[in-house]
């Protein structure tokens, strides 16, 4: 018939409406939590960041929120702490490098934010079960499920 793809348009149109009317109470719409904003800034800033030394100070002025407001809100959010969440970041850019090119392990963790190789290696093996070196050489040897993958930033390291 002519025109059925309107006549169908209008039907389900009203199926909607008895369905949204029927379920107003359900279906009400709930003011957006401020924190989900704070938290989406704060990760940004991480993100544009993470190859630098960021402090707690800087991370919650991004939402301008107070320090502890800040780490409150990433304990509720992401039950962690802004530096794992940092951390793991940082872990997980080693990672590509680590994978993508032949730069030094010293000169990956210095290019990720990490101010000393040896805080690098201890916090690269919590999260991956090896450390750097080790990581690099299963890659190169091509073996698959040998440590755990990088955590992504949203993980707690070492879990």
């Amino acid at each position: 018939a002519f025109a059925y793809e309107l006549v169908v348009v209008e039907q389900l149109t009203g199926i909607w409406r008895r369905i949204v009317t029927k379920n107003r109470a359900e279906l009400a719409l709930t003011k957006p939590d401020a924190g989900d904003e704070r938290i989406k800034q704060m990760l940004v800033f991480l993100q544009q960041n993470y190859t630098r030394r960021v402090t707690l100070k800087e991370i919650a002025a991004s939402a301008h929120i107070s320090e502890r407001a800040c780490t409150r809100c990433f304990q509720e959010k992401l039950r962690q702490s802004p530096f794992t969440y940092l951390n793991a970041l940082r872990v997980r850019a080693a990672a590509d490098k680590l994978h993508s090119g032949d730069l030094p392990v010293s000169a990956i963790a210095e290019a990720v934010g990490f101010e000393t190789g040896s805080y690098f290696s201890k916090v690269f093996r919590a999260a991956v079960g090896c450390s750097p070196r080790a990581y690099r050489s299963r890659l190169i040897a091509g073996e698959t499920g040998a440590g755990r993958n990088p955590p992504g930033p949203s993980e707690e390291p070492g879990g």
